[in-house]
C-alpha cells in the first residue's frame, strides 16, 4: 500500500491532499469489489457498478472481443442511467464500421485512455452518436490470455470533459481489472484441469495405472515403476498392487526385452512431452486384447487406462472373415490421416497387404496427395458427424477397372469416425452399356438414313422423269442436228449435265440404299488410278498428290460407287487444303485382321482379309464437334453452293453396303486421314477393262403401246419409237390405255408403261393386260418406286423392268431384246 500511495503521488500533483484521498479510496472500492468476486462475471458486474458510481456518469460499458476487423460486435455489460439505455440493454449486435473500428484500433494501439468530445482531438464515432453520446472516455484492457476487452464510460446529459486526473484515474482501474481477469482465467484454467483429472480418477470403469519414468543420465526413458492402481486394473490383469508397487515393468512382466522396450519408449515419451497416445495390443501371457490409453499430468509421470477388448476383437475377426468373403473391395480408412485400416481379401489380392500405408499412395497411381475425388466430405453431417452412404461410379487408377462405390462414415473399434468403401467390379455393365450406346448410335443412325431414303425416293422419282424429259429432247434435238455444228455441242453438253445429274441421284439413292447396284468382282487399284487421273487435272498443282497404290486383290463392289468414293474423299481432301495448298495422300494396300487386333475390338471389324484404302491431307483438320456429325446426311463445313453435304453420307452408305468399315482421324491443325476397310474375295484374276463400242441401234416394226400421266414423256417416246421404225400409240390415262388394249388384245406386240399414274399404277395396269393376253410383253418404266423391283415386276410376268431416264441407246436395245425373246 505504501507503495501504491507513492506511485500515486507521481501521478497526481495539483489539489494533492484531495485528489490523492479521492483516488485512493476510489480504487479502494474498486479493489474491493474485485475481492468478492468469484469469476469473471462476478468482476464484469461488480466493478462496472462501482466505476459507474465513482465518476457519477450517464452510462459505462465492457465488451468482449475487441476485434476492429470483425463485423459487428456485442456489448458483454454495461450499467446506465434509465434515460439513457443502450446497446446492452437492447440486446443487438451492433455494426463495425469504419468509424467505429478507427476508434477501437487507437484504443488498441494507445497506453492511456483516450477522451472524445469536447477539448479533444478525438471526434465521437457514429455509433457512439447513436446513443446520445456527448463525450466518451476508452481504454483497451489487455489480459495474458485471450483477446483484449474494451472499457469505457459515455456522458450524455452534457459535454463533459474529462480531467486529466479522472483520465489517470480511469487507467489505474483498468490495470486492476486486468489485473483481476488475469488472476481469475488462471484459478478458473487450473479449477478445470483439476475437475478433469478427479473425474477421471474417480468416474474411470476400465483399469488404470500411475507411474514415474526412470531415465538415465542423459535424460532418456529406461523403465518405469508403478505408483497406484485401481481395483478394476488388478481384476483386468490378475496382478495385485501389493506385489507391483514400487517395482518396474521390467520386473512385473515377463515379456521379451523388445516389447518391454517399446512400452518403455512409448510411455515414456508421454510423460516427458506431455503428447497423449492409443494403441491396442495383445498380451499372449494372459490371451487378452487390450486397448490402452495414456496421459501425463505433470512431466516425468504417466497415467495407464487399460480397457479389455477380448470381445471386441472376436467381432471384428468374425467382421473380417464376413468381408473377406465378399466379391467387392471393401476397405476402411482414418478420415483425416488416410491411414488404411482394414483391406479385405479381394483387395489384397489386387493391391497387397497396404494396410498402415495411406489409401491415395496404394489404391491410386500418380497421386501426390489425398485424391481430389475424395468423398470425405459428402460423409459427415451438419455436425460432422457420421451422415447418409454416398454412391458413385469410378474408374480405378491402377487397375483402370470400373467400379461402384459406396461410401459410408462409421464408428471404428476406437471409436474415431472413419471412411468405410465397398466398391463392386462394374467393368462388364461398363461394356455392356458401352455397346449398348454402340448399338443405340447405330439404331438412331439407321433410322436417319431410312428417313432420308424416304425422302431420296421422292426426289428420285420425280427428278428421273424431269431428266427423261431433259435428256430425250436433248438426244432428239442433236439427231436433227449437224454433227459438231454448234448447236450439236451446245446440245451435247445438256446430255452431259444430264448425266451428271443422273448420277447425282444415283448418289442419293445409294447413300439411303435405294438403288440397284452392279456389284461384280473388280482389282480396286485399276478403278482408283483412273480416278486420280482425272482428279490430277482438276486439282492445282499446290496440292501434291503422294499415292502409294497396290495391286492388292479383288472385292464385290460397283466400279462406279468406288469411282465416287475416291472422287468424294479426295475432293473434301482438296477443299480443306486449297487456301494453303499440301499434300493429297492416297494409299491402297491389303492387310489382314485377326480377332486379337485392335481394329476388330474397337472397330468391331470382323477377322479377315481386307483392302484398306486410306485417303489423307494435311489441312485444318477437324474438331470433335464436326467429326461426331460428318457422315450425317447433309451436315457440311463448306459455304453455300460449294457442297451439297452428301458426300460422305454417300460415302459411308456405299462402304456399310460392301460390309466395309470407315474410321476418320483428325485433329485441329494437323489435317485428316480416312482408313476404309473392304472385304477381299479369294479370286485375283484379273479383269478386263470393257469399253463401248459404237454400233447401230437396233430398229423394228411392232405395234407398241405405251402410258405414261407425263404428257411431254408420251410425246418424247412417241418421236423417239418412231424414228426407230415401230407403230406408236400413245396414251396419257392408264384407265383409257386398258380400255384400249382390251378392245383390241392382238393389235399390240409390247406393252410400254410407267409405274407410278393416278387411278391404275403400272403394276395393275400390268396385271389387268396380262389377265386378258398373258403372253403379252410389258416394259415397265420407273422414277424409282420402293413397292416394286426388278424380281417382282418379273415374278408377275413384266418381261423388263426399267430406270428412268432411259436413254435412246438403251430404250432401243431393250425393245428388241423383250420382243426377240431374249
Amino acid at each position: 500500500m505504501h507503495i501504491l500511495r507513492r506511485k500515486l503521488r507521481s501521478f497526481f500533483r495539483n489539489d494533492q491532499n484531495v485528489i490523492e484521498t479521492n483516488v485512493l479510496e476510489n480504487l479502494e472500492k474498486v479493489s474491493r469489489a474485485m475481492s468478492k468476486a468469484k469469476d469473471v462475471e462476478h468482476i464484469i458486474d461488480d466493478v462496472l457498478h462501482t466505476v459507474f458510481s465513482i465518476f457519477g456518469c450517464d452510462r459505462i460499458w465492457l465488451f468482449h472481443p475487441c476485434d476492429p476487423n470483425a463485423p459487428t460486435f456485442r456489448v458483454l455489460a454495461e450499467k446506465n442511467k434509465p434515460e439513457y439505455p443502450g446497446a446492452f440493454t437492447l440486446d443487438q449486435d451492433l455494426p463495425m464500421t469504419k468509424e467505429s473500428a478507427k476508434t477501437i484500433r487507437k484504443a488498441l494501439s494507445s497506453s492511456s485512455p483516450m477522451v472524445f468530445g469536447p477539448e479533444s482531438e478525438n471526434e465521437i464515432d457514429d455509433i457512439a452518436s447513436q446513443y446520445s453520446v456527448r463525450s466518451q472516455m476508452i481504454t483497451a484492457v489487455h489480459p495474458k490470455t485471450g483477446a483484449p476487452w474494451m472499457f469505457g464510460v459515455h456522458q450524455c446529459s452534457h459535454a463533459r470533459v474529462w480531467t486529466e486526473n479522472e483520465q489517470k484515474l480511469f487507467r489505474e482501474i483498468g490495470f486492476r481489472v486486468v489485473e483481476g481477469l488475469n488472476n481469475l482465467i488462471l484459478l478458473r484454467d487450473l479449477r478445470k484441469s483439476e475437475l478433469k483429472y478427479r473425474r477421471f480418477f474417480t468416474t474411470v470403469q476400465n483399469g488404470w495405472a500411475y507411474h514415474k519414468t526412470i531415465t538415465n543420465a542423459e535424460g532418456k526413458p529406461v523403465n518405469y515403476i508403478f505408483l497406484e492402481v485401481n481395483e478394476a486394473f488388478e481384476e483386468l490383469t490378475g496382478l495385485k498392487s501389493e506385489f507391483i508397487i514400487g517395482k518396474p515393468i521390467t520386473e512385473v512382466f515377463s515379456h521379451d526385452d523388445k516389447t518391454l522396450q517399446c512400452w518403455i519408449n512409448r510411455f515414456g515419451n508421454v510423460s516427458l512431452t506431455g503428447r497423449s497416445i492409443t494403441f491396442e495390443g495383445y498380451l499372449e501371457t494372459m490371451n487378452m486384447w487390450y486397448s490402452v490409453s495414456a496421459s501425463s499430468p505433470e512431466r516425468g509421470f504417466f497415467i495407464t487406462v487399460y480397457e479389455n477388448i477380448s470381445e471386441r476383437k472376436e467381432s471384428f475377426e468374425r467382421f473380417r472373415t464376413v468381408l473377406d468373403g465378399l466379391e467387392s473391395l471393401v476397405y476402411v480408412a482414418d478420415m483425416e490421416t488416410y491411414e488404411l485400416l482394414f483391406i479385405n481379401k479381394y483387395g489384397r489380392d489386387i493391391w497387397g497387404d497396404i494396410n498402415g500405408k495411406m489409401c491415395w499412395q496404394t489404391l491410386q497411381s500418380g497421386q501426390t496427395e489425398p485424391c481430389p475425388f475424395c468423398t470425405n466430405s459428402k460423409l459427415l453431417d451438419s455436425d460432422l458427424k457420421p451422415g447418409e452412404p454416398y454412391t458413385w461410379e469410378f474408374q480405378n487408377t491402377v487397375t483402370n477397372e470400373w467400379y461402384e462405390c459406396r461410401d459410408q462414415a462409421i464408428h471404428w473399434t476406437d471409436g474415431r469416425i472413419v471412411r468405410m468403401e465397398i466398391a463392386t467390379n462394374i467393368t462388364h455393365r461398363k461394356e455392356a452399356e458401352k455397346q449398348k450406346e454402340k448399338l443405340e448410335e447405330k439404331f438412331r443412325q439407321v433410322q436417319k438414313m431410312e428417313a432420308i431414303g424416304t425422302l431420296a425416293g421422292g426426289i428420285a422419282h420425280d427428278f428421273n422423269n424431269i431428266l427423261s424429259a431433259i435428256m430425250g429432247y436433248a438426244e432428239l434435238a442433236c439427231g436433227e442436228s449437224q454433227r459438231e455444228s454448234k448447236i450439236w455441242r451446245y446440245l451435247d453438253q445438256v446430255i452431259n449435265a444430264g448425266y451428271r445429274a443422273r448420277d447425282l441421284v444415283g448418289q442419293i439413292l445409294a447413300f439411303s440404299r435405294q438403288s440397284d447396284v452392279n456389284i461384280q468382282p473388280i482389282q480396286p487399284h485399276l478403278v482408283i488410278k483412273e480416278a486420280l487421273k482425272l482428279l490430277r487435272a482438276s486439282i492445282p498443282t499446290t496440292i501434291e498428290i503422294k499415292e502409294n497404290i497396290t495391286k492388292c486383290g479383288r472385292i464385290m463392289a460397283d466400279p462406279s460407287q468406288l469411282h465416287q468414293i475416291i472422287m468424294n474423299l479426295c475432293t473434301n481432301a482438296y477443299h480443306a487444303m486449297r487456301g494453303s495448298g499440301g499434300a493429297l495422300g492416297v494409299v491402297l494396300l491389303p492387310i489382314k485382321i485377326t480377332s486379337n487386333d485392335f481394329l476388330s475390338m474397337e472397330l468391331d471389324i470382323p477377322p479377315g482379309s481386307y483392302i484398306k484404302l486410306e485417303v489423307s491431307d494435311t489441312g485444318k483438320g477437324m474438331d470433335k464437334a464436326t467429326l461426331a456429325k460428318i457422315f450425317e446426311p447433309y451436315f457440311t463445313t463448306k459455304g453455300k453452293r460449294e457442297g451439297t453435304g452428301l458426300g460422305l453420307a454417300v460415302v459411308h452408305g456405299i462402304v456399310e453396303s460392301y460390309g466395309g468399315h470407315i474410321k476418320v482421324y483428325s485433329e485441329e491443325g494437323l489435317g485428316t486421314n480416312f482408313h476404309i476397310y473392304l472385304p477381299k474375295i479369294d479370286s485375283d484374276d484379273s479383269i478386263r477393262e470393257k469399253r463401248e463400242i459404237a454400233e447401230e441401234l437396233p430398229k423394228g416394226h411392232e405395234s407398241i403401246l405405251i402410258v405414261d400421266d407425263e404428257k411431254n414423256l408420251v410425246e418424247m417416246f412417241h418421236i423417239i419409237l418412231k424414228s426407230l421404225g415401230y407403230q406408236v400409240t400413245a396414251m396419257t390415262n392408264s384407265v383409257e390405255a386398258f380400255h384400249t388394249f382390251k378392245g383390241s388384245p392382238q393389235s399390240f406386240d409390247l406393252v410400254i408403261s410407267d409405274m407410278t399414274m393416278p387411278n391404275m399404277t403400272g403394276l395393275q395396269l400390268s396385271q389387268n393386260i396380262l389377265a386378258v393376253r398373258p403372253e403379252t410383253p410389258i416394259i415397265l418404266c420407273t422414277g424409282f418406286s420402293e413397292l416394286l423391283n426388278k424380281e417382282h415386276a418379273k415374278a408377275v410376268g413384266i418381261r423388263e423392268y426399267i430406270l428412268k431416264p432411259v436413254i435412246k441407246k438403251d430404250i432401243a436395245k431393250i425393245i428388241r431384246k423383250v420382243l426377240d425373246g431374249g
